[in-house]
């Protein structure tokens, strides 16, 4: 059954693909509205139906769910504030009729321009970032992260802000779908072949820019840059991107290989 049926099927209310499996595999849970998720059991379809989010602490009733995720068998779900759009970790219960938010860690994360659940080699990672860096103003020039297992484990929200030094405006530059490696976190670049890393040490920033190439003599060509979405998988030595969305159709003129799936080795 693919993401289109499932969703057509569920009536799920949602723009995005906002789900989670189970750290069993046994269910997927997807968000249907800002405060129901739908229990999907691709075995048993019989098993499926809807559950509310509900809280114990009072002071978050009315925050809508922003995204979720399994850590082992842990449910965290971000939820935003109704006050100020901020972002906080809700550690929950799944039961036989509702999802229980049974605490709500301290610390929040303001939204950024982007914001996205990715994963390093430890786990699950929420980021919030800009497409370029060039703007004056440093607080437009934020990268942030907050990393799920460090937080649960110290039981509080975990963040870490890196802030990008100014960068020269250049025409062609969006930077999008970023993965962490290593405590790097790299950025491809939209319109070309380029790779922007970047790595917080000490207070400061290192920037640098890498240009991709194929180490593989039958497949010289790079992906095509119609790709609009990157998806990555991190991995020791490599990590599995894989491309979707191709928009507008490829140029047969254009440079760019159709392939959807890359293995991307890491220096």
């Amino acid at each position: 059954m693919s993401m289109r049926d499932s969703r057509s099927f569920t009536g799920v209310q949602c723009t995005q693909n906002v789900f989670a499996v189970a750290g069993d595999g046994s269910y997927v849970l997807f968000k249907k509205s800002a405060s129901e998720l739908f229990y999907f059991v691709p075995n048993n379809l019989d098993e499926q139906k809807v559950l509310k989010l509900m809280f114990l602490d009072q002071y978050y009733i009315g925050d809508s769910i922003f995204d979720l995720v399994f850590h082992e068998n842990q449910l965290v779900i971000l939820i935003q504030s109704q006050v100020d759009d901020s972002i906080r970790l809700a550690l929950c219960t799944v039961t036989k009729d509702f999802v229980i938010a049974t605490k709500v860690l301290p610390g929040s994360i303001k939204k950024g321009l982007f914001n996205k659940l990715i994963n390093d080699e430890f786990g699950p990672v929420f980021i919030t970032y800009s497409v370029s860096f060039h703007e004056t103003d440093p607080s437009k020039r934020q990268v942030q992260l907050v990393h799920i297992v460090e937080s649960l484990r110290n039981q509080r929200l975990q963040l870490l802000n890196i802030q990008v030094p100014r960068q020269t405006k250049k025409a062609g530059e969006v930077w999008c779908d970023p993965f962490i490696s290593r405590n790097r976190v790299y950025f491809f670049n939209q319109y070309d072949y380029t790779m922007m890393t970047l790595l917080a040490t000490s207070g400061k920033c290192e920037v640098s820019k890498v240009k991709l190439r194929s180490a593989n003599p039958q497949y010289p060509n790079l992906p095509s840059l119609s790709f609009v979405h990157r998806h990555s998988v991190v991995f020791a030595d490599h990590v599995f991107v894989y491309f979707s969305q191709m928009l507008p159709p490829p140029d047969p003129r254009t440079p760019g290989n159709v392939q959807h799936a890359w293995k991307l080795h890491i220096k």
